[in-house]
């Protein structure tokens, strides 16, 4: 076991490092494109608060707390907020006017917001999100107007009842259940992190010393003892690099998922393990590497989305 572990690890120290730095130089490239596609996606909306109160802060934070909203506030001497629009430095623009919480407590809301928006689809989303915020401001003052027709009530406890009573979105939970045993972005990590772990038969290709394995292959079980040294290396390397993506990306990943995962990295490695040393001309092993990773990565899609 000694002359396996001398030849596979610790003569190759330095291709371990190698492989290492590219798989998380491949995360870190990832995480940058995703921050960029999603600054793309973000939807800008500029906020004039005129009010100043807690009920309009508690408004803004409700836009701020949607998902791909980017907020920024206006100044409130800007006579003109539509001229945001113009300028497309947001997609929908709207005025907390002074009085808004007098009005909120008075059930005065028709007109309330002087709201400017983008025409088009953009827009009308960011429309829809300053419409539900707003109508979330307004449900506890609307639940307690009909239950003091019979007694009075406190707001505050009318909002600890409203969060209380609230039911659960089912289609939020069945979205985050979906996105923990599929999620799109994970698949491509792993994906291309097994098509860049291919380039190990090149950076290991000193393990293929024939001369020297058929020498150590002479001893019992020590071929397998290679595949399982070669196997259990790769495969913690790889795993852990795929346990940092999770943790960089943030994504809470299912159980379903690592196992998949797991099992799909040990044939995998165990097979490159085999063409390292039974194929002797370097551009076959490259070809059928690159060959075998490309049909790896189609079954690991197809079993984690399907």
């Amino acid at each position: 076991m000694k002359p396996l572990i001398n030849l596979i690890f610790l003569k190759q120290w330095k291709a371990y490092i190698v492989l290492l730095t590219i798989l998380i130089s491949v995360i870190c490239t990832t995480q940058v494109v995703q921050q960029a596609v999603n600054q793309v996606f973000s939807m800008p909306i500029a906020i004039q608060d005129m009010d100043e109160t807690p009920e309009s802060r508690k408004l803004i934070d409700k836009v701020k707390d949607a998902p791909f909203i980017n907020t920024q506030l206006i100044e409130k001497d800007e006579a003109y907020i539509d001229d945001v629009i113009k300028r497309k430095e947001a997609i929908v623009a709207f005025t907390i006017p002074e009085g808004f919480s007098k009005r909120l407590s008075e059930h005065d809301m028709r007109d309330a917001l002087p709201l400017f928006y983008r025409d088009d689809f953009a827009g009308s989303i960011a429309q829809e999100i300053v419409s539900k915020a707003l109508y979330d401001v307004q449900i506890p003052y609307i639940v307690k107007k009909y239950v003091d027709k019979d007694h009075e009530v406190n707001r505050d406890n009318v909002v600890q009842t409203y969060k209380k009573e609230t039911p659960k979105s089912k289609i939020k939970q069945f979205a985050v259940n979906r996105v923990e045993s599929h999620s799109v972005s994970m698949n491509f990590i792993v994906s291309l992190l097994l098509l860049c772990a291919s380039l190990q038969i090149v950076l290991h290709r000193n393990i293929a010393q024939h001369a020297a394995l058929s020498r150590i292959f002479m001893f019992p079980h020590t071929r397998i003892q290679y595949h399982l040294l070669y196997v259990l290396i790769h495969t913690l390397l790889i795993m852990f690099c795929v346990r940092a993506a999770s943790i960089i990306l943030d994504a809470q990943m299912s159980l379903y998922f690592y196992i998949v995962v797991l099992f799909t990295v040990i044939i995998y490695e165990y097979v490159l393990s085999a063409l390292l040393i039974y194929i002797k001309t370097i551009s076959h092993k490259m070809f059928m590497t690159v060959t075998f990773s490309l049909t790896i990565i189609t079954v690991l899609n197809l079993l984690l989305f399907g």
